[in-house]
């Protein structure tokens, strides 16, 4: 169970990023083609800022947790 658990908290660090970063893609996308289908490009802005927020914010906790 304790053997290796450095390259297991790594893969674990790995999934969270991959996982967060899909996932913020996905929302993000969904967000962005309602915003700008309702015409409302500074909320479609906004929407791209953050998706790329929470992907950079996900990126940054791989570090913390490895």
């Amino acid at each position: 169970m304790y053997d290796n658990i450095g390259s297991k908290i790594k893969t674990l660090a790995t999934a969270c990023f991959v996982i967060a970063a899909i996932v913020s893609g996905i929302v993000g996308f969904v967000r962005l083609v309602n915003f700008i289908e309702d015409e409302k490009p500074l909320w479609a802005f906004l929407t791209l800022l953050i998706t790329g927020l929470a992907i950079f914010f996900a990126w940054i906790s791989t570090f913390l947790l490895s």
